[in-house]
């Protein structure tokens, strides 16, 4: 499913972060989570974010989750395109960040 996203021209437009953990049991912890979205992270520990389900694709601009997209269905016909579309929507104004959790 990420390639389809990866081989895209709205790819080039954002900055695409995968926070994944060795099991879906396993709570994520800070090592999780890259540098520029460890802010991510401190709001989910707060209680301000809630954690994305997995496999879960979470859209964000300017720090603000814009779009969530959970599971795998449809991928193609329908999270794709919408990923697409707020690309274009917002890639005009900032650089959205896309974080999806998604679990080994």
């Amino acid at each position: 499913m990420e390639n389809g996203l990866k081989s895209s021209e709205e790819f080039k437009k954002l900055t695409y972060r995968v926070i994944k953990n060795e099991r879906l049991a396993d709570p994520y912890t800070d090592e999780h989570f890259a540098s520029d979205i460890k802010w991510l992270k401190e709001r989910i520990d707060l209680g301000v974010e809630k954690n994305l389900g997995r496999p879960g694709w979470g859209f964000y601009v300017n720090k603000v989750r814009v779009a969530t997209f959970y599971g795998t269905k449809n991928w193609d016909s329908k999270i794709l395109p919408e990923i697409k579309l707020l690309v274009t929507k917002y890639s005009t104004e900032v650089q959205p960040v896309n974080a999806p959790a998604v679990a080994r």
